[in-house]
């Protein structure tokens, strides 16, 4: 069997995507899924298609955010990031794809993994129970696991080893023979959590909510919309639609004259009166629900008073 089929590739380069996901309803904004930004993990797509010269024949690629392979994809939502598969038995596919995530661990020791018998636990983790487990050893210590290109593309095992798992601890001895006794602080460890398969043709979906209780998705809340400015003499009324759920930090408002603030403030409800403005002068309006999300803008009308 080629072992490159049954290996769910890491990555040393950490794109520069954020992994926004942003769902907008047609009367009210749905709240926006991002990829939390305090726990790097990465996504990794098995297209089971033509890979590169010493990967196996296979195409893996790894991301910073969701890759969206029509064999391999995932996805950010309520129950944290979803996966797809639907391996393509049409040449130049192989029939085989995985789609799946890859957390980093720590260092062997470091991990609180390690039981007193030498043996590796899996870390503890939150999801659908057809996803499966697999660990990585940086054998080679050279704190990075595998080969992959610049474009996240995999290359070679450059050294490192891999355990599947079956969703069962690691042994003692597997875990002694994949260490590297010269690397300095230990050698790290990163576990693949995904779906994997052979029927062409079939889709299988999952999900992965949390690992060792660190949520893999933040909910942000939802962009504004409907925004509408109605102008005074000496005065403006803002409102909008809700979002829904309600925000968690409200709304924040701030007005501008001529790339100037004038007034910033969070309010609770979808509504907001200014006066003691001066007349036939320019105003914009900016609101943001809170929490926003990495990158999300401020709704803006701009309007001129009486």
């Amino acid at each position: 069997m080629n072992i490159a089929k049954k290996l769910i590739p890491l990555g040393a380069v950490l794109a520069s995507l954020m992994g926004v996901v942003w769902a907008a309803g047609p009367a009210s904004a749905a709240p926006v899924y991002a990829k939390n930004p305090a726990y790097p993990f990465q996504f990794a797509s098995n297209t089971g298609g033509p890979g590169l010269s010493g990967s196996g024949g296979t195409y893996w690629r790894v991301s910073g955010g969701p890759l969206s392979y029509a064999q391999a994809s995932q996805s950010l939502g309520s129950n944290g990031v979803g996966l797809s598969v639907t391996p393509s038995s049409t040449a130049p596919y192989t029939g085989y794809a995985d789609s799946g995530v890859i957390v980093p661990l720590g260092t062997i020791d470091s991990s609180g993994l390690l039981a007193s018998d030498g043996s590796l636990k899996l870390p503890a983790w939150a999801g659908t129970s057809n996803v499966e487990v697999n660990i990585y050893f940086d054998t080679n210590g050279d704190g990075q696991p595998f080969a992959f290109n610049a474009d996240g593309v995999y290359e070679g095992l450059s050294g490192d080893n891999y355990v599947i798992t079956q969703n069962q601890p690691v042994p003692a001895s597997t875990v002694t023979q994949d260490e590297n006794a010269t690397q300095l602080g230990g050698t790290h460890i990163w576990a693949w959590f995904g779906l994997a398969s052979t029927t062409a043709g079939q889709t299988s979906t999952g999900y992965v909510t949390s690992v060792n209780g660190n949520n893999l998705v933040s909910m942000y809340a939802a962009p504004v919309k409907g925004l509408k400015v109605t102008p005074g003499y000496t005065s403006l009324t803002a409102t909008w639609k809700a979002s829904s759920p309600a925000p968690a930090g409200g709304y924040q408002v701030t007005v501008t004259s001529h790339q100037t603030q004038i007034v910033k403030t969070t309010v609770t409800g979808t509504s907001y009166r200014l006066g003691h403005l001066k007349q036939k002068t320019s105003y914009g309006v900016h609101v943001l629900a809170q929490p926003a999300a990495p990158g999300q803008k401020a709704a803006t009308v701009y309007t001129t008073t009486k």
